[in-house]
């Protein structure tokens, strides 16, 4: 999962306009395509990713988009992962805090979000945020299993006012992926529509002029997507591992999950004996933990409240980077 995270990164381009763009408006629709890029496999996407351990980490550095990535499991009842990134111009962090539901009526399981997104944007001194709609697995029972993203994403720019809404319409008998939106100013006028498909594309269309622009496409798979797992180039490589890595990374960091690391290799056997060990690990630590009635906090992550909304959030404390550089990671738990 907190490699899952770090895909929507993909589409860090445009979160690097977003932090240069001149127009507070095409600023928001930016944020909010950033948003939508993260659906934008999930329909093929129905296997269940692996829950990381408490204190998993994970980091990701991209020179091409600019962007330096890092992300840790803060909690595991409930589970949420958080993570944090910044790059030219830019911070944003965000966790997974959700609850789900299923609904066995219609055979689905449904995830709402909780957690909101914050995007600082540097250069013009904004606060950006944004939450996220519901994802529907569907098909549980019967049929082919697909997932679904439904209801509104709202972005709002907490220093202006500004405000956008995103619409991710429910599949119907023809159309699966369809998304209608507006900008508007504090007062509420109309900028700009948005239209576009989460499968596809996104388009930003100014109400005054006519004038439309693709502001986010979906990232190319090359080859078959099934036999790809409908993973891009970017989301294939996320788990790669090269020797310079292994002396730089916090023994923590998700690509030495050994579990993880023999099903990507198929060797299920040993696969499902590491994943049974570290299970047992960890439900002894949490044993001890009880025992003597410490509580847990994360390693570079604080919990803490949003002082406007009072919602749950984790602030990334600093100090990864800092110790990878310095190869500093003796605070570190041996989770594997």
């Amino acid at each position: 999962m907190l490699q899952r995270l770090c895909e929507n990164f993909q589409y860090a381009e445009c979160l690097n306009r977003a932090a240069k763009d001149e127009d507070q408006y095409i600023r928001l629709a930016l944020i909010g395509a950033f948003g939508v890029g993260g659906y934008a496999l999930n329909i093929h996407r129905t296997l269940k990713f692996f829950n990381p351990l408490l204190s998993e980490t994970y980091e990701y550095i991209d020179n091409n988009l600019k962007f330096r990535y890092f992300a840790e499991q803060v909690s595991h009842h409930p589970a949420i992962s958080a993570c944090y990134a910044e790059g030219e111009g830019y911070t944003i962090y965000t966790n997974t805090n959700a609850v789900s539901k299923f609904k066995i009526m219609n055979g689905s399981l449904e995830f709402h979000p909780i957690g909101k997104t914050y995007v600082n944007l540097d250069k013009f001194n904004e606060v950006i945020t944004f939450t996220k709609p519901r994802s529907v697995v569907k098909n549980l029972i019967v049929g082919k299993m697909f997932v679904d993203a439904c209801g509104l994403m709202e972005i709002k720019n907490n220093t202006t006012g500004d405000t956008c809404e995103i619409e991710f319409v429910e599949k119907s008998k023809d159309v699966i992926g369809r998304l209608v939106g507006e900008v508007k100013d504090v007062f509420g006028n109309l900028k700009y529509k948005l239209e576009g498909n989460w499968l596809s594309h996104l388009d930003v269309i100014d109400v005054l002029t006519g004038r439309r622009e693709t502001i986010w496409k979906i990232s190319k798979i090359e080859g078959n997507p099934e036999e790809r797992f409908y993973f891009t180039d970017f989301s294939i490589n996320l788990n790669h591992l090269t020797e310079d890595m292994k002396n730089s990374l916090a023994p923590t960091d998700s690509r030495f999950r050994p579990d993880q690391r023999y099903l990507e290799l198929q060797d299920y056997e040993h696969a499902e004996a590491e994943k049974h060990r570290l299970e047992e690990k960890q439900r002894h630590t949490r044993r001890e933990r009880e025992k003597t009635k410490y509580k847990f906090k994360p390693n570079y992550f604080e919990e803490t409240y949003d002082d406007l909304s009072g919602e749950l959030v984790y602030i990334y404390k600093g100090g990864y980077f800092e110790d990878r550089k310095n190869k500093r990671f003796e605070k570190l738990p041996q989770i594997y």
